[in-house]
């Protein structure tokens, strides 16, 4: 990996100039420890890095508010069904049952992040 992130970083320089340096190594360097084996070999990871480094104002500034607009809606539905599961438990709305506790008890914003990290999320998210 490290030839690779050589490559990339003076690919990188060329095409986005000084200016960027300091970003383009700090983000090569998080993609690739995060980098697992499952992801792919050298050229995976070379092409993920050249399609997804955003290498100008314009670009991280859409990125931005890409991501900040899609997380604020996941965030928001998923403390949405989590208000949704505990609400047994929350109101008095009756007896509470064992499946009352389970559902309350589940947190579908753990488990999401957990999936998602096992994605290509991770590396986006360095």
């Amino acid at each position: 990996m490290n030839e690779s992130m050589m490559k990339l970083q003076s690919e990188l320089l060329a095409r986005y100039g000084e200016g960027q340096k300091a970003r383009i190594r700090t983000g090569l360097h998080q993609v690739v420890e995060f980098w697992r084996p499952e992801d792919g070999e050298a050229g995976v990871l070379e092409a993920f890095v050249r399609t997804n480094f955003a290498g100008d104002q314009g670009a991280l500034d859409t990125m931005f508010d890409r991501y900040q607009r899609l997380l604020e809606q996941l965030d928001g539905h998923m403390h949405e069904i989590s208000r949704e599961f505990q609400t047994q438990q929350d109101l008095d709305l009756g007896p509470l049952r064992a499946y009352d506790e389970l559902f309350g008890g589940y947190d579908p914003e753990r488990t999401s992040w957990t999936t998602s990290f096992k994605t290509s999320w991770r590396l986006w998210c360095s």
